[in-house]
């Protein structure tokens, strides 16, 4: 239900009373005509999160236009329970331990603090504590970046902290350093892939969502150092939905993210992360992703050195390493194609990920990789960090071809690439 924020944005900025009421009458609609358990939206812990999250924030929005009578906030909290429920009872383990565990572990903490009035609220919130706690820092890694070695995951899995943060400061619960060590790495990173209005590159698989849809696509340069206007505006909400219900926080309902973006400032997270290394040729390295990032003048190349993907399926992986886009004076030139479509075609899924559709190397008309399914990968190229030179010996194909360097230059007006391969086989 990607309208329901907007709509209550636009109704809070308005103070339009009808136009809040709409709210309220599509979440009564949806529940009505989704009995629990039954029909195709109840069947993924993350579609069920996104609706525990843009229900909180949509409720909270209109609250001073309009309100949910007593009965109509029983069903709404029926199915905020349930959901909850459901995200925990059903949650991604194992192999599926990626951003929809994030996803999943706030809406039990948004459930169990937002709507204390529910039952097993407590249980709720400490349940879903426990997942962030433990999967916030494993998700992005030290030099920011995420796990999955997806920019868009990484922006989509920042923005899940951002609402649990939200919610945690709006309680007076304390946001760990390692939350906050992670959101100032991620933002370094995000700066410099992307500078001013400069797009998002597509690395890796991306499904365009959006956790709190308002209208606006995420854009990087929203997250900041130091003020991180993008917790700020995303989380300005008041989490306690039904003072009816004597479940209102006081004096804190108007409060603002002020308070993490202070200890964010306040942290001492201000120097650069180690995992970030920069040269003053204008080159940023992020060693456990493998991304370089080299800047000329008018000129942006990203190249990507980084392992797989997530283990043990690398879901959202593709077949690029050693891969480069570029862009000249802010116009692309060398581009990664992108994700087309999940589900539908299954020819055209593997292609976007293929090795022939990236900017890199393609021997014997074969995959870097070996693929298995649409979210699931088989043999695959091994990497090795080799941090004297960009571009480590990396042993990849069954082809047994080595590369033995790989290397870019930038100057006013051109990149130079080179790359020098050794072929161990006859095959090749």
């Amino acid at each position: 239900m990607p309208w329901l924020v907007p709509w209550a944005i636009a109704a809070r900025l308005t103070r339009d009373g009808d136009l809040a009421r709409r709210v309220v009458e599509d979440i009564l609609s949806f529940v009505r005509s989704n009995p629990p358990y039954r029909g195709v939206h109840w069947t993924s812990g993350i579609e069920l999160a996104v609706r525990v999250v843009a229900w909180t924030w949509a409720l909270a929005l209109i609250e001073p236009l309009t309100s949910p009578t007593e009965h109509e906030w029983q069903e709404i909290g029926f199915h905020i329970a349930l959901y909850a429920d459901y995200c925990w009872r059903f949650r991604s383990l194992y192999s599926s331990a990626n951003n929809h565990l994030i996803a999943e572990g706030v809406a039990l903490q948004v459930a169990g603090l937002a709507w204390p009035w529910l039952p097993k609220a407590a249980q709720f919130a400490e349940r879903g504590r426990a997942i962030l706690d433990r999967e916030i820092p494993r998700q992005i890694l030290p030099d920011g970046s995420s796990i999955e070695m997806c920019l868009s995951y990484l922006c989509e899995v920042l923005v899940w902290s951002f609402a649990a943060g939200r919610v945690r400061a709006q309680h007076g619960l304390r946001i760990p350093d390692s939350w906050l060590e992670r959101w100032q790495a991620s933002a370094n990173l995000l700066l410099t892939v992307c500078r001013d209005e400069e797009p998002l590159p597509h690395l890796g698989d991306d499904d365009e969502g959006d956790v709190l849809p308002t209208g606006q696509p995420i854009r990087p340069h929203e997250f900041r150092p130091n003020t991180c206007p993008a917790i700020r505006e995303r989380g300005r909400t008041k989490c306690s939905p039904n003072p009816a219900f004597g479940v209102g926080v006081g004096d804190r309902k108007n409060e603002s993210l002020g308070s993490v973006r202070h200890q964010v400032n306040q942290s001492h997270l201000c120097r650069e992360p180690p995992a970030c290394r920069r040269t003053p040729a204008m080159l940023s390295y992020f060693s456990h992703c493998g991304l370089v990032v080299l800047r000329g003048p008018k000129t942006r190349v990203l190249a990507d050195f980084g392992p797989h993907g997530m283990p043990p399926i690398y879901a959202h992986a593709h077949a690029d390493a050693l891969s480069v886009t570029l862009d000249i004076a802010g116009y692309p030139v060398l581009v990664d194609p992108g994700t087309y479509c999940y589900h539908g075609e299954r020819v055209w899924r593997d292609w976007f990920r293929s090795t022939a559709a990236h900017n890199t190397v393609e021997i014997g008309q074969q995959n870097q990789s070996q693929m298995l399914g649409p979210f699931l990968w088989g043999t695959r190229r091994t990497h090795t960090d080799n941090r004297k030179r960009l571009g480590a010996p990396t042993k990849r194909y069954v082809l047994n071809m080595t590369v033995t360097r790989h290397s870019f230059t930038a100057g006013a007006s051109a990149v130079c690439r080179t790359k020098r391969l050794k072929a161990c086989s006859e095959k090749t």
